[in-house]
């Protein structure tokens, strides 16, 4: 299925043109990362010329990084975190939850530069224990997805430290300013991060559902563009700025573009059916702003940037609708499953949502709505 602006990679990693799969030529590759294996790209990094001394520094930042997660992460998987007392962690296990941030997990992160996720959030989270809380939260999200059978443990870890972080969030957020704009904004960014992650297929541990694990992503998100708006001048000067983005594709969109034909076809669909008009309005509403944001994504990530902006577009009368399982807005939502079904292959704390939330949504509909939410990689 084509993706909204997607290109060949040219100048990938040799593992990924082995497994023919596209390389996003981070230094190292994020599938290299996510594997936990020596990038190719990182290894050229000592014998590549660059006369700008600052670039070199940071190529240098990088090949360390690759060469503490070869060093460090063997130990880490066999040596899983004690249970958490009641006074809270040890200090060592969250030394141990840093040292795999800054190895490892800074690097598979979007909306900001490998350096900035490294080095700059933590300097941040220095003077703001609710930024610190959380980068240890997606840490050990991190660690959970790449060690399944301790996953349970890194989970009850990374969500006290999540609920600590929300808490802080809460605590600032009533008087947001200069000072602590940039951290409140990064700790939301990774604390939208953080609830996919705790709740995809690896982490999922309780049986939920997932659309309501959904629609907990969807209000952590509206609360992400609450801070946003609060204070959208300090941010576009903040280390996350490059989030906030959304300028038009000039990748080029192939056409006809897949998401765009099929939210023709659910709108034709629900013209022609005998629905309530009451629901009818917020639904054709919800449509016409998904459409809107797909032909508007940005250059980077397009499809991230489409699954993180139209939540926070979305009204109160179409999420009640959802959480009422009315077909129309499953239908809906199950197109933007598609969007989280191709930005899975890149972002890990994505990764099973997209095929876990069409199948569940298709296990919901009637036949005369199941087939506009059915999807080749549900079957």
């Amino acid at each position: 299925m084509a993706r909204i602006g997607h290109k060949k990679s040219r100048n990938g990693c040799t593992r990924c043109k082995e497994r023919k799969v596209k390389c996003d030529e981070g230094i190292p590759c994020r599938a290299c990362v996510r594997e936990g294996i020596a990038c190719s790209l990182a290894a050229k990094i000592p014998h590549q010329s660059n006369p700008n001394p600052k670039s070199k520094a940071t190529a240098a930042s990088i090949q360390r990084g690759a060469e503490d997660t070869a060093s460090v992460t063997p130990t880490m998987y066999h040596n899983p975190p004690t249970s958490a007392s009641p006074h809270g962690s040890p200090w060592s296990e969250d030394l141990r939850l840093m040292n795999h941030y800054t190895a490892v997990t800074s690097a598979t992160l979007p909306g900001a530069t490998h350096e900035i996720w490294q080095s700059e959030v933590p300097k941040e989270a220095v003077t703001h224990a609710f930024l610190m809380h959380q980068i240890l939260a997606i840490s050990a999200f991190h660690l959970g997805y790449l060690n399944p059978l301790v996953a349970k443990t890194y989970l009850s870890r990374g969500l006290q430290h999540q609920q600590n972080a929300i808490a802080g969030i809460k605590a600032e957020i009533s008087h947001v300013s200069s000072s602590n704009c940039h951290a409140l904004f990064t700790a939301s960014s990774l604390l939208f991060m953080g609830a996919f992650a705790a709740s995809t297929p690896a982490m999922c541990l309780n049986g939920r559902q997932p659309i309501n694990d959904l629609l907990d992503v969807f209000v952590l998100l509206r609360g992400l563009s609450a801070v946003i708006h609060s204070s959208k001048l300090y941010f576009r000067r903040g280390i996350l700025s490059g989030f906030m983005r959304c300028d038009p594709n000039t990748r080029g969109i192939e056409e006809p573009n897949p998401l765009l034909s099929r939210l023709d076809r659910v709108r034709l669909h629900l013209t022609g059916t005998g629905a309530d008009p009451n629901h009818k309005a917020p639904v054709q509403e919800a449509l016409e702003s998904l459409q809107e944001k797909v032909i508007e994504a940005s250059t980077l990530s397009p499809e991230l940037h489409v699954a993180v902006l139209w939540p926070m577009d979305v009204k109160d009368e179409f999420l009640a609708l959802v959480r009422q399982h009315d077909p129309a807005a499953l239908v809906v939502i199950a197109q933007y499953s598609w969007l989280l079904y191709n930005v899975e292959k890149e972002y890990w704390f994505i990764e099973g949502w997209g095929c876990r939330l069409a199948t569940h949504i298709a296990e919901l509909l009637s036949p005369e709505w199941r087939e506009l939410a059915s999807f080749p990689w549900t079957k």
